[in-house]
């Protein structure tokens, strides 16, 4: 299987965030983000990707993602959505 992530956020020697990007939120992608929430890990997934189907958006947080945004997005947005998410611990 190939995963691809863009992003890790690294933050006082933990992962604080992933952000995924062109996530197709196809079976491998759910299984990667199950993987991470199976191990017990807390830290934030945000699904980035141009679906703007409800369905893919459910299944996204039914396995475990915290947020979903769609393409276009302002840049100033995913940064509010980060500090948000980072600001829940």
């Amino acid at each position: 299987m190939r995963y691809y992530a863009v992003d890790f956020g690294y933050f006082s020697g933990i992962f604080r965030k992933i952000i995924c990007a062109g996530f197709c939120l196809c079976e491998s992608a759910c299984t990667v983000i199950k993987e991470i929430r199976r191990q017990g890990e807390t830290l934030t997934i945000i699904i980035i990707t141009a679906r703007k189907d409800d369905r893919k958006r459910a299944i996204a947080f039914k396995n475990g993602a915290n947020d979903y945004i769609t393409k276009p997005f302002r840049f100033s947005d995913l940064l509010e959505r980060i500090k948000i998410h980072l600001s829940r611990g």
